[in-house]
């Protein structure tokens, strides 16, 4: 827990996207959602019409989908970052959504069943405070 912590400290910098990614690399192995717990996560992933998610993750066997990341610098990203991954999980198919900077994570579900179904926000934390409960967040998927 403390490398997530220094890579949170590392990510509250807002110096770049890619700080974040990492926080979201490090939460996802903590949340048990990397290859070693049979998941693959794929980085910069075509979803059709234009969409690149940042990050995907889906069950290794089978093909699950699990989640997508959108990571933003900042939160001021986080007006467009709702937009974007709404359209991800509509395009790709995926059930939850994550959209997190170093300050925040906001969590969406998205029923895949129903055609007409639009994703929706279904959690926020703050990651200084709140870290834990994002990373079982991530666990219970």
């Amino acid at each position: 827990m403390d490398a997530v912590q220094r890579t949170l400290n590392i990510a509250l910098l807002e110096e770049s996207e890619a700080d974040v990614s990492g926080l979201a690399f490090a939460l996802l192995g903590e949340g048990h959602k990397d290859y070693r717990y049979g998941y693959i996560v794929r980085v910069e992933r075509h979803l059709g019409a234009g969409d690149v998610a940042d990050i995907t993750i889906e069950v290794l066997r089978g093909g699950d989908k699990v989640l997508v990341v959108e990571c933003k610098r900042s939160y001021q990203g986080f007006q467009r970052g709702q937009l974007q991954i709404k359209g991800y999980m509509i395009s790709g198919g995926f059930p939850n959504g994550l959209l997190i900077c170093g300050q925040t994570s906001w969590f969406f579900g998205h029923d895949t069943i129903d055609d007409s179904a639009i994703p929706t926000e279904n959690g926020q934390y703050s990651n200084p405070s709140d870290l834990t409960d994002v990373i079982a967040r991530i666990r219970a998927m």
